[in-house]
């Protein structure tokens, strides 16, 4: 039987044989073998639902700003979660938004209306389904500040998760490991001049600008910090800045980046990572755990020992 083409016939907007680069901002990965784009949470629940029932293997995307897929791609179905599930309402100073929508476009609507607060995650090139679960942050402040509750699915049902229920840590949550999918977010804000706004959003714009790679394709920082102190400072100290493999490359401007230059393969990624951690390693003790999610079949993730995938 079939499965894939029986998904396909239950859900709105599901395409076969998809190409994974274009829709992450590292620009790499082959292909999976269903992608598909729910408009609801039924088509999300229906979606889930399906591949456990039958067993078909899935993953969860936003705007894939934080996700390294492999060359080979993805055996199996790919949920992406954005503009077609991208509402947002805004109700005195909190704002419900859907996974799909974009950070910035939640920042915009926000100033809109007179509130503050998100100015620093409209700088990720993030969705708010991707930036709760990882708990996107930068420059000392985090989603997890803004959330108030959140709306998840197994498939089965939906429940709604007080901020106490996600158990949000430093780049982590609850909904990295228990199997429920976030649909909708709530944020409280807080009054905030359209304009005051906008400097702040700008200047950290510029920061950004100033100390990392932002003209260049990548996942942002390649590695969670390590004891408070950025992955960056130990990977500049081993010399490594500016390493090439092929088209991928550690950022001559912030080493805690990997780079595409070009026609990067996961494969030479995941080479400089190799060669990352082990410096480490052998130098430092410790082994530099990874913020991006890296999802796929690929030989060279199970090589790894600290891959997973969603």
């Amino acid at each position: 039987m079939d499965f894939l083409n029986i998904l396909s016939r239950q859900v709105g907007f599901a395409q076969k044989e998809v190409l994974l680069s274009p829709h992450t901002t590292f620009g790499i990965g082959g292909r999976c073998r269903l992608f598909v784009q729910p408009c609801s949470c039924d088509e999300i629940c229906k979606t889930v639902d399906f591949c456990r029932d039958n067993g078909v293997l899935y993953t969860i995307m936003g705007n894939g700003s934080n996700l390294l897929f492999g060359d080979d791609g993805f055996d199996g179905v790919v949920i992406k979660l954005g503009n077609r599930f991208a509402d947002l309402v805004v109700n005195e100073n909190k704002v419900i938004a859907q996974a799909g929508a974009t950070t910035k476009r939640l920042y915009n609507l926000a100033k809109k209306h007179g509130l503050g607060g998100m100015e620093f995650l409209a700088t990720l090139p993030a969705s708010v389904g991707g930036a709760t679960v990882l708990n996107a942050g930068c420059f000392g402040k985090c989603t997890a500040d803004l959330v108030e509750k959140v709306w998840a699915t197994d498939g089965k049902s939906t429940k709604v998760f007080d901020k106490s229920d996600c158990r949000f840590g430093y780049r982590d949550s609850v909904f990295k490991t228990n199997g429920f999918v976030v649909t909708m977010v709530q944020f409280c804000l807080h009054r905030a001049d359209p304009c005051v706004t906008e400097k702040i959003y700008l200047d950290t714009i510029c920061k950004k600008r100033q100390s990392q790679p932002l003209d260049k394709k990548s996942a942002g920082c390649f590695f969670k910090k390590h004891d408070g102190i950025s992955a960056g400072y130990f990977i500049d100290k081993l010399g490594l800045k500016g390493v090439c493999v092929g088209d991928a490359q550690i950022s001559q401007k912030h080493a805690g980046f990997v780079v595409n230059n070009g026609n990067a393969t996961c494969s030479q990624v995941l080479q400089l990572v190799d060669l990352i951690q082990t410096k480490c390693k052998n130098t430092f003790g410790f082994v530099l755990e990874p913020e991006v999610v890296l999802c796929g079949s690929t030989h060279d993730f199970r090589r790894l020992s600290y891959t997973y995938s969603l």
